[in-house]
């Protein structure tokens, strides 16, 4: 092999290599939202939600296992959010969806605590237990009234 062939082949095989990253990267979507497991869906009713979004997370005993995939307003003025998990098995049906918050001032994720029932929740199905998320400035005004109330007490006495 001269040197001439030697760099012909080598333009092959580069051209080759990406050509195999092109269609990698253009199929990337296909690869990521197949995983493992096939897509389980639970729909979950909320009083309220804070500021959480579609696209943030999902953790199932404390592992990132999928995303909020919608949220939107019912009749009855409670929140819908359409939970997409990647995990190989149905939720019970005594398991606890809560919207938590990342840190003090961070965003909000779902955390479901799994329960020990025997009966399982369906693909599609509906949560019972839900938790919305305690917000910050809802606490701090709870704190406030209990103070003022022992106060007013010590006031008296």
């Amino acid at each position: 092999m001269n040197v001439e062939s030697k760099k012909i082949f080598a333009g092959v095989v580069l051209i080759i290599l990406v050509m195999g990253f092109m269609l990698f990267a253009m199929n990337i979507n296909r690869f990521k939202h197949s995983g493992a497991f096939e897509q389980y869906v639970v729909y979950a009713t909320f009083d309220k939600t804070g500021s959480l979004g579609v696209g943030d997370n999902v953790f199932v005993s404390g592992l990132k296992s999928g995303r909020v995939a919608d949220i939107s307003l019912k009749d009855d003025f409670r929140v819908l959010v359409k939970l997409e998990l990647n995990i190989p098995f149905k939720l019970p049906e005594d398991s606890v969806i809560s919207v938590m918050t990342d840190g003090l001032m961070g965003g909000k994720y779902i955390d479901i605590s799994v329960g020990g029932e025997i009966e399982e929740i369906e693909n599609g199905g509906f949560a019972s237990y839900t938790q919305s998320p305690i917000e910050l400035d809802e606490l701090i005004e709870q704190i406030l009234a209990m103070a003022r109330k022992k106060n007013e007490k010590t006031k008296v006495e």
